[in-house]
């Protein structure tokens, strides 16, 4: 999705959001790092059981509806964007119209050599999206076992 609303390396003009994601995918892997997700225990359909994917296209529409609001906040929580990026993110969201079911994104995780997918028991949901800004850094999924 980042990619998608930013720069487009691995989400072409005219690709659907599974085709993206599996390029991006297949990069991480072949970067070295794990790639992981999850679904849940009841869904159903073309559902994937991961909210951010099974609402992809609502997701797009809010921030190109609230680009201005998402800015502010996002600088309330000390990550600021230039108007540069701020613009392409909502123009990119704006312009995005094919987006494919979560059950298709799943897929792509569940294709993917060696990717780490949790089954989540119960109602769950996402809240709140990571977004490292530390160069050089990465976010570990894995915690630490006590």
């Amino acid at each position: 999705m980042a990619d998608d609303l930013t720069v487009k390396r691995f989400a072409g003009e005219s690709s659907s959001t599974s085709e993206a994601y599996a390029n991006v995918l297949k990069f991480v892997a072949e970067s070295g790092y794990e790639v992981g997700g999850h679904t849940d225990t009841h869904t159903n359909g073309e559902a994937s059981g991961c909210g951010a994917n099974d609402k992809l296209e609502s997701i797009y529409s809010f921030i190109a509806n609230n680009g201005d609001h998402l800015r502010t906040m996002s600088e309330f929580l000390g990550v600021s964007t230039s108007d540069e990026a701020c613009n392409q993110i909502i123009e990119n969201a704006s312009s995005r119209t094919d987006f494919s079911s979560g059950r298709s994104l799943l897929n792509e995780l569940e294709q993917q050599d060696g990717s780490d997918i949790d089954e989540l028991v119960g109602d769950h949901k996402e809240v709140v999206a990571v977004i490292n800004t530390k160069p050089g850094t990465t976010l570990d999924r894995v915690l630490p076992k006590k």
